[in-house]
């Protein structure tokens, strides 16, 4: 095997990254790939993100914090169209690359082809697998087979790598027939000097109309798996126990189906009054918000990190959330919050009361949550795609 300088590589690595969807779309995965581009290219990497051009008002090329992004054109802006209208480009790029690293969805399919006629490494990242959750999730029984279906053929690609954010998706992946020695996890992490503890900023308070308020607060997608509908079915019985309590909702408008579902079961039980429902706010901003509450709820169904946990936790907040997915990973039951049965109103109702009405409780549970999440690290993460990809490109090269 012939041995890199690895000041030489550290330099010169070239890295293609094809995903759907990149910031400034709003999500979960789109932040890891954002960190991880981004730590990249700081640390002197060539980094080329090829992705869906989401917004007509961005523009179909630009370099954001050294690196070069790509958005291409599909009709209606379809992820399930993405991979032909992608495809010359990711031969294209893939040429001259060292890496090819791609999102878990319609990009591997290209991202294969085009690894494999360059004789290029292929890393893939999976933030979560449903296997047969699929047919508890979907109502359309073909929606549910088709994406089963799916998720079975992109698990069976022969990537050279799968990188995983947690314990939970490493043994779904196995459990689907991935092999053990595939599979590298590499736990996801959080700006702790962006989500650090801070005072309620009085101004904002007032202008929610949350002065004199015990807020709970739950923030991200209306996904159908991450369990709002439970959530909004408890607040009606909160509202009733605790006069004085609110739920600020900061709900992406994404997928729209089900956002205007929570939108009516809100009307349906008259819960207007008790709900501060704001639109997404600037990243940067989001720490504001977060600091008003006295607790965060991660209601999922499924769960593949648990962002919203973990940057409630490094705010020093509560959180109460559910077994489900990866959450145990991130929140210590009676330590930093409170974890119940998924999909249980009731349960999810008697979480969130006991810690409003427990006040002592719930601080020092915020402060536990703070010292328990200092393990995920940006850089160590970095740190660890960094030496995967050293790994990849000397035996590619051997």
């Amino acid at each position: 095997m012939r041995m890199l300088d690895f000041m030489d590589l550290w330099i010169h690595l070239k890295i293609v990254f094809v995903c759907d969807y990149y910031s400034p779309h709003i999500g979960g995965a789109e932040l890891v790939y954002k960190r991880y581009c981004e730590g990249l290219a700081k640390r002197g990497h060539s980094v080329k993100v090829i992705t869906i051009k989401h917004s007509k008002g961005l523009p179909n090329q630009e370099i954001i914090n050294g690196v070069e992004i790509q958005r291409i054109n599909t009709f209606r802006n379809s992820r399930y169209l993405f991979i032909f209208f992608s495809i010359r480009k990711i031969f294209r790029y893939a040429k001259d690359a060292d890496i090819v690293h791609c999102a878990f969805f319609m990009s591997p399919f290209s991202s294969f082809f085009a690894a494999k006629l360059w004789s290029k490494p292929l890393v893939v990242t999976v933030h979560e697998v449903w296997g047969r959750m699929w047919f508890r999730f979907e109502k359309d029984v073909l929606k549910a087979i088709f994406n089963y279906l799916g998720e079975r053929l992109l698990t069976n690609i022969p990537y050279d790598v799968i990188t995983c954010c947690s314990l939970f998706t490493f043994n779904s992946l196995r459990i689907l027939g991935v092999r053990e020695e595939a599979i590298t996890y590499i736990p996801n992490g959080v700006d702790l000097g962006l989500f650090k503890p801070r005072i309620k900023e009085t101004k904002l308070k007032r202008k929610l109309n949350l002065d004199g308020s015990k807020v709970y607060m739950y923030y991200g997608r209306p996904g159908i798996s991450k369990g709002v509908r439970i959530l909004i079915k408890a607040a009606a019985l909160i509202k009733k126990r605790i006069n004085n309590s609110k739920l600020l909702l900061i709900l992406d408008r994404e997928p729209i189906k089900e956002y205007k579902n929570i939108i009516n079961l809100i009307n349906k039980l008259n819960l207007w009054d008790h709900i501060r429902l704001l639109d997404p706010v600037p990243r940067e901003d989001l720490p504001r918000h977060i600091a008003l509450a006295d607790l965060v709820v991660v209601p999922s169904l499924s769960e593949g990190f648990g962002f919203t946990a973990v940057e409630a936790g490094a705010m020093e907040k509560p959180v109460v959330a559910t077994y489900a997915g990866s959450l145990p990973e991130v929140v210590s039951n009676r330590d930093s919050g409170l974890l119940v049965k998924p999909n249980s109103i009731n349960d999810l109702y008697e979480a969130i009361c006991n810690l409003l009405e427990n006040e002592g409780e719930a601080l020092q549970m915020g402060k536990i949550g703070r010292n328990l999440v200092t393990k995920f690290d940006w850089n160590k993460s970095i740190d660890s795609i960094e030496k995967l990809y050293e790994k990849l490109f000397d035996e590619f090269l051997s």
